[in-house]
């Protein structure tokens, strides 16, 4: 079932000297269960994407439709079903507890049943582990918090639509990692549809189940990680080399082999780590290298690129292309 369709989706803003096109004919769509990583440079139009999905900008011409409503013609109905983060600190009253924060959102929202609301609060607040922080004044929450307390106030009304726009700003790597399992327990169990970014790629890598590229508010390439590692099946060698004879004249720093994208010395035992393109030197050429040059081969694998390697291919790519056109 689609949860969002965004259908040739433009957006356009005017300054003084100029007009910035922000979305130019953008259309993507999410199942329920869903969770779509919207990738791409600052500028991109990611966060404009998430802002005329759930109504705060309107588009100058294409159709968001939410859980198969137009949602230029049916916004009020609508906002219940979607919770949107933004910003940190977005709509969080820093005068407010935490409790009374996610309380007043659930009344903006339409949660009219006062003991339902205390009880989803209770519920979210104790998911998000902000027990201790409960009767805390915002103000007095570290950014990581409030980026939790945003969540909280996003879901309160058990939305079937949750657009995060950077949800692990100011996260450490624990409460980051516990994030992704959060927000895969609401999309696989509860059915939400989630549409995030993030710039961190290791984030996004964990969380989404495909991942969609944008770039000056166009549609670049969709797909499952798998799909989109496929496209760039471009793989590496890893390997780490130590010197068998320490009079071994080989400059590692200056290695002989051909398509070496990455040099580390400084290991222990006067090894060396490289990252070797597999189009240009096959793994019979690295282990005759050690041989002739009395080199020990301590590691050896080949790895696929990761998102991160993906992301700056394409970009590249795009870059180089939008050069020569």
């Amino acid at each position: 079932m689609s949860v969002l369709a965004m259908s040739r989706v433009s957006k356009r803003f005017r300054t003084r000297n100029a007009e910035v096109v922000a979305l130019d004919d953008l259309s993507l769509e999410i199942k329920q269960g869903q969770v779509l990583g919207l990738l791409g440079p600052n500028g991109s139009g990611k966060t404009t994407t998430v802002k005329v999905a759930c109504g705060l900008l309107t588009p100058d011409s294409g159709q968001v439709f939410v859980l198969g409503r137009d949602l230029a013609m049916h916004r009020s109905q609508i906002l219940g079903d979607i919770g949107v983060l933004l910003e940190p600190g977005k709509g969080i009253y820093k005068n407010m507890t935490v409790f009374e924060n996610i309380v007043y959102w659930g009344l903006v929202k339409g949660v009219q049943d006062r003991r339902e609301l205390k009880r989803r609060a209770n519920a979210l607040i104790q998911f998000f582990g902000l027990e201790a922080k409960k009767d805390s004044l915002a103000s007095t929450l570290s950014t990581g918090m409030i980026q939790k307390l945003n969540l909280c106030c996003a879901l309160v009304t058990n939305p079937r639509l949750l657009l995060l726009d950077e949800p692990n700003v100011g996260m450490d790597v624990e409460s980051s990692s516990d994030l992704v399992k959060q927000l895969k327990w609401l999309a696989q169990d509860q059915r939400c549809a989630v549409l995030v970014t993030s710039h961190q790629m290791d984030f996004m890598e964990d969380l989404c189940d495909e991942v969609a590229f944008i770039s000056s508010g166009r549609m670049v390439l969709r797909g499952t990680i798998d799909e989109v590692r496929w496209l760039f099946r471009q793989k590496y060698y890893k390997l780490v080399l130590r010197r068998e004879d320490r009079s071994s004249s080989i400059d590692l720093s200056q290695c002989p082999l051909p398509g070496v994208i990455s040099f580390r010395d400084g290991l222990p035992d006067d090894m060396v780590e490289l990252t070797v393109d597999s189009t240009f030197t096959k793994a019979e050429t690295i282990l005759r290298l050690a041989l002739e040059e009395s080199l020990d081969v301590v590691k050896l694998e080949l790895v696929q690129p990761s998102l991160k390697e993906c992301y700056q291919m394409l970009f590249s790519r795009e870059g180089a292309a939008n050069e020569a056109g």
